[in-house]
């Protein structure tokens, strides 16, 4: 049901990419059949191979202004560094889109967002973050055919609004490590964006 909230269970980047592709095929029939959208909260367990993504539906939809900054992520991208990146965006109020290719990056991807909720955690002024993944097409130079690249749009909000998700006895999917749909891991990675300075 939209109403409810379901816990995703991942580790490591294979299991998490399948995730991510689970919550954009879940978003798709949501919207159609409810007329409802979904919302990713990244957060780690017993440490930061571990991805929590609590998934929540909402009547407003995560949308990106046009002109959101957008950084392009490799699967060796470091997400300490990109997550310095997203907080900083966010203590501005500004939403900014997530963009790669592989489920590497998508797995940095996630982990970024969820450090990132820890450094908005530590400033102790009440910012969280939300999230919503989409796919989209994207052209690679020197590549005729279109590459399909998961997209994370991320958008600052108040940990009020996040806790009013939390809820027990929610549903929640355990995914086995080894489990994988890979996001077109042939393909090459869209390079890693300019490493911003690393928050401690």
């Amino acid at each position: 049901r939209p109403t409810s909230q379901v816990y995703l269970f991942s580790k490591y980047d294979k299991s998490t990419n399948l995730a991510a592709k689970g919550i954009v095929t879940a978003a798709h029939l949501i919207k159609a059949k409810y007329s409802k959208h979904l919302a990713a909260i990244p957060s780690f367990r017993s440490n930061r191979n571990e991805v929590t993504l609590k998934v929540v539906a909402q009547s407003d939809r995560i949308s990106a202004p046009a002109d959101a900054p957008l950084l392009s992520v490799a699967g060796t991208t470091d997400p300490k560094v990109l997550a310095g990146a997203v907080a900083r965006h966010a203590r501005d109020d500004q939403t900014i889109i997530l963009r790669g290719i592989g489920p590497r990056a998508v797995f940095e991807m996630l982990r970024a967002v969820a450090i990132a909720r820890d450094y908005l955690e530590a400033d102790e002024k009440g910012q969280d973050l939300l999230s919503s993944l989409e796919f989209v097409e994207v052209q690679l130079t020197g590549r005729e055919i279109k590459s399909s690249a998961l997209s994370v749009v991320v958008t600052p909000t108040t940990t009020a609004v996040t806790a009013t998700a939390a809820a027990e006895g929610s549903p929640m999917a355990q995914l086995p490590t080894e489990a994988a749909l890979p996001m077109d891991s042939n393909k090459p990675e869209v390079p890693s964006p300019p490493a911003p300075s690393e928050e401690a």
